[in-house]
């Protein structure tokens, strides 16, 4: 009876650690540093920005006020951000420090002809 016993704990082992080994992960982002690590302007909302690789007029564009709670918001380019289509991270920084998600986005241009 021993045995058979044994033998449940190990599949029911088993079976868990296919669970675990298959179970849908949800994407962590890597922390960002505070910064600033690029000049922090005011977007035309008169919230404070840092653009982070992510041209200014772009930048500007994720930024529609500002929480009182937020001492800056942090536009960060994921992939290769050019005037005409990037894709971003957005973050908010916090008096005490800390940084928040705030979402993400992506953007893309017209080019004039």
């Amino acid at each position: 009876m021993a045995r058979g016993l044994g033998l449940t704990g190990i599949m029911a082992g088993l079976l868990a650690g296919c669970g675990m080994l298959f179970a849908p992960q949800q994407p962590q982002q890597a922390p960002i540093p505070p910064g600033p690590l690029a000049p922090i302007l005011r977007a035309p909302s008169g919230a404070l920005v840092e653009c982070r690789g992510v041209p200014h007029e772009q930048c500007f564009s994720f930024i529609d006020g500002q929480d009182p709670g937020v001492v800056r918001t942090i536009v960060t380019c994921t992939s290769s951000c050019t005037a005409i289509e990037g894709d971003v991270r957005i973050d908010v920084l916090h008096p005490d420090g800390t940084v928040a998600s705030a979402g993400a986005g992506s953007y893309a241009s017209a080019v004039d002809p």
